[in-house]
């Protein structure tokens, strides 16, 4: 009889806890998050990604500024320049950039070379 009580209990918390579990999942896969942290000096990769939705979103937060401002370069899979954005004390803010849902893209801050580091935080979203 006691363990008769303890399956339903099991039975009925897992149901509940499978209500809330699958639609956060499948809200999960509509788009990827990625957290960056970034320190440069000229160049730097943040990655290369398939979109998910048809917006690419850059958010830097940058912490030390070695340089008036940078550049955030977007590529497309093959690696070629299809937009960038300046990005200074003033104007950083979310980039948002228009690409092709299911597709490769990759982000890149540039700066000019003068020895001085940029460092920060950020997200990607695609």
């Amino acid at each position: 009889m006691n363990f008769k009580k303890q399956l339903k209990k099991v039975t009925a918390i897992t149901l509940v806890l499978s209500g809330f579990l699958i639609p956060a999942s499948a809200f999960a896969t509509e788009r990827a998050i990625h957290d960056f942290r970034y320190t440069f000096k000229h160049q730097l990769t943040i990655g290369y990604n398939k979109a998910t939705t048809s917006k690419l979103k850059v958010k830097p937060k940058t912490t030390s500024w070695g340089s008036s401002q940078y550049l955030i370069k977007i590529y497309d899979g093959n690696g070629k320049l299809i937009n960038h954005n300046y990005v200074n004390r003033s104007n950083e803010k979310e980039f948002s950039y228009s690409v092709t849902k299911g597709k490769t893209y990759g982000v890149e801050f540039w700066k000019s070379t003068d020895e001085k580091y940029i460092k920060g935080t950020g997200v990607r979203t695609y």
